[in-house]
C-alpha cells in the first residue's frame, strides 16, 4: 500500500506549500496529493479553495489574480511547475520514484483550459508519474480527449452502486473513495481489482483505519499525518 501526502504533510506544515511537499518527501511519502486552479493569466496554481480568504486572509478568488499578484501574498502559493521541479529534484537526488496526484478543482469554476494546460506542463517538465483526479468527471474526460492514455482517478463521496462498473465504463485507472465507503463496502476493492482498477482512499489520519484499509487491499492511502506509521504498513 502506497502512502500519499494529502496537500503535502499538511498536519505539520501549511497545506499545498513547497514546505509541506518537501517535508512529506523527507518523511518518506510515496506520493503527493495536491489541488490545482488556474490563475487569471493561465498559470496552474496549487491551492485548494477557490477563494483566497481561508489560507491567505485576502479577498476574492484565486482565478481573479495573476501569477505575479499571487506571489505577492504572504502565504506562499506555489505553481504546479514548482512542485514538479521539487519532486524531480528529489527523485534524481534520492533515486526514489514519486507519484503526484493532481486534483482538478473544477467543481465550482470549470476552467475549460485546464486539461490542455496540465498536459502541456507535464510534457514540458517531463515528470514521470502523474495521476489526475477530480469530482468533476467531465474534466477527466476532457483530459482523455486530448491524451487517451492520461491516468485518471474518479473522486466520489457517496454510496455509488457498482462503482467499479462505472469506472470501467469510463476506462478509469482508479477510484478515489473516502475511506468510510471502503470500510462499509470492502468488496469494492476486489471488484475494482478484478477489472484492473486501483483504489485510492482519502483522508486517513488514524493508524487503526490505516490498518483496516491495508487489510481491505487498497492501493494507496492519502493522509495528512501518518508518515510515522507507514513503514510497518507498506506492502
Amino acid at each position: 500500500m502506497k502512502i500519499w501526502a494529502h496537500r503535502g504533510a499538511s498536519a505539520f506544515a501549511p497545506e499545498n506549500t513547497l514546505q509541506a511537499f518537501q517535508l512529506a518527501l523527507d518523511k518518506g511519502a510515496d506520493g503527493l496529493e495536491l489541488d490545482v486552479h488556474l490563475s487569471r493569466d493561465g498559470e496552474v496554481m496549487v491551492f485548494h479553495d477557490l477563494t483566497l480568504q481561508r489560507m491567505t486572509n485576502q479577498p476574492g478568488r484565486i482565478c481573479d489574480h495573476t501569477l505575479e499578484e499571487l506571489k505577492q501574498f504572504d502565504f506562499p502559493i506555489p505553481s504546479l511547475r514548482e512542485v514538479y521541479q521539487l519532486a524531480n529534484d528529489y527523485t534524481q537526488t534520492h533515486n526514489r520514484p514519486i507519484t503526484i496526484n493532481v486534483e482538478l478543482k473544477t467543481d465550482e469554476e470549470l476552467y475549460p483550459a485546464m486539461p490542455a494546460k496540465l498536459l502541456e506542463l507535464e510534457r514540458e517538465i517531463n515528470f514521470g508519474s502523474v495521476i489526475y483526479s477530480s469530482f468533476n468527471h467531465y474534466s477527466l474526460m476532457a483530459l482523455r480527449q486530448l491524451q487517451p492514455t492520461a491516468p485518471i482517478g474518479l473522486l466520489y463521496n457517496m454510496g455509488m452502486v457498482n462503482p467499479h462498473l462505472y469506472a470501467q465504463s469510463l476506462q478509469a485507472n482508479a477510484l478515489h473513495a473516502p475511506w468510510q465507503i471502503i470500510a462499509a463496502l470492502p468488496q469494492t476493492v476486489a471488484d475494482c481489482h478484478a477489472l484492473s482498477i486501483a483504489v485510492h482512499v482519502w483522508t486517513v489520519n488514524d493508524a487503526n483505519i490505516m490498518a483496516l484499509m491495508q487489510q481491505a487491499g487498497v492501493d494507496a492511502l492519502i493522509t495528512d499525518s501518518l508518515f510515522d506509521h507507514m513503514y510497518t504498513h507498506h506492502g
